[in-house]
């Protein structure tokens, strides 16, 4: 529609501009391409998110370095582009792996943004690839994944069912922590 037209115009619009002036690798020109990401994934034309999500990653890792968080967070968009939008769980994996490593290394494991890629790791072995070796693995060094409140990184409780029925816990009558 003419609708769905108009901000990919504005951000072209405004990339062309902000590459001019800041240069194609400055940060700011890099929010924009990430922008637009996110609109064509939303648009659902996914090659196009990727090319963007990609590019943005390949400025970001210049401008700041591989650990940043900030590059670390466009490795979390492509991951799951991959797992949502192109249903490619092979990539899903290597991405949120990626990113994982590189957010434990930068910021640790008991960080927000490392649970949060955790718990998007934890999603695509249960819900996506019914795994439940991967899931016992990462609930191993990830044990808060089995709090029940979703604080920043753990399960919200309808979440926690399906993944102790995946378990095969449920059954067994495992609780929770609050």
């Amino acid at each position: 529609s003419d609708l769905s037209k108009m901000p990919k115009k504005y951000y072209l619009i405004a990339l062309e501009g902000r590459e001019r002036l800041l240069g194609v690798n400055d940060t700011w020109t890099l929010y924009t391409v990430m922008n637009l990401g996110n609109l064509y994934e939303d648009l659902k034309d996914y090659a196009a998110a990727l090319a963007y999500y990609e590019r943005g990653y390949t400025g970001k890792e210049q401008a700041l370095g591989k650990y940043h968080p900030d590059t670390l967070d466009t490795v979390m968009c492509i991951a799951f582009l991959h797992m949502e939008g192109l249903k490619d769980f092979t990539k899903a994996e290597a991405y949120y792996r990626k990113a994982l490593s590189g957010y434990e290394s930068s910021l640790g494991p008991k960080h927000d943004d490392t649970k949060d890629c955790a718990r998007n790791l934890a999603i695509l072995f249960c819900w996506y690839l019914n795994d439940r070796s991967k899931v016992m693995d990462l609930l191993n060094y990830y044990p808060h994944l089995m709090c029940k409140v979703d604080d920043g990184g753990a399960f919200a409780e309808e979440h926690l069912q399906v993944l102790l029925e995946l378990l095969g816990w449920a059954e067994l009558g495992v609780q929770t922590s609050v």
